[in-house]
């Protein structure tokens, strides 16, 4: 019971943190120039798209369902993967940018996914990780629109900024009420 208490508290103020974003038109810039030796054309490999299967409503079998289909490396998640540690924050932004731009384009709700985008980079800073974001994903849990994301991550040691980012985690968000339903992560 105490759990189911928790988790409630944690969804609410997730959403509230969420709700609360101030959002920009995704033609808005918000960086300033990206960091020295950033390769642009690495944008072209970010994914934004409809899935074809639904998310799973069961509980138990969202874990596998993320596992199986975001957790694996194909090329661009590999050339993605050699992105650096250094200068994260300004790669974050600008493929954020990316990625809400195109879900714009292909008549996604790019606001909801810019929030989640948001509150995805504030998290994984709060607990000293450094993420780029190189998928999102648009599908349904019961009938209501969903967002994976999808982000390379490396531990941020600042003293280490040539580090990799060479491990994957998905997060998956109702699009209406922005409440977290699913993360997986390789180790």
């Amino acid at each position: 019971m105490n759990f189911r208490i928790i988790r409630l508290v944690a969804s609410v103020a997730v959403a509230t943190i969420l709700c609360g974003c101030a959002l920009s038109s995704p033609s808005s810039s918000r960086t300033g120039a990206p960091p020295a030796g950033f390769d642009m054309g690495t944008l072209s490999l970010v994914v934004v798209k409809q899935y074809p299967q639904p998310y799973p409503a069961q509980e138990g079998l969202r874990e596998s369902f993320l596992m199986q289909n975001f957790l694996r490396e194909d090329r661009s998640s590999l050339v993605l993967s050699q992105h650096t540690i250094g200068g994260w924050n300004t790669k974050y932004q600008v493929f954020s940018q990316e990625i809400v731009r195109r879900a714009n384009a292909s008549g996604f709700d790019y606001e909801a996914l810019s929030r989640i985008l948001e509150f995805v980079r504030t998290d994984g800073q709060r607990q000293g990780y450094a993420y780029l974001p190189v998928g999102a994903y648009r599908t349904t849990m019961s009938g209501q629109p969903l967002w994976i994301v999808v982000l390379r991550w490396e531990v941020d040691h600042a003293d280490r900024p040539t580090d990799a980012m060479g491990h994957i985690r998905a997060y998956a968000f109702i699009q209406r009420t922005l409440q977290q339903v699913g993360f997986v992560t390789c180790n």
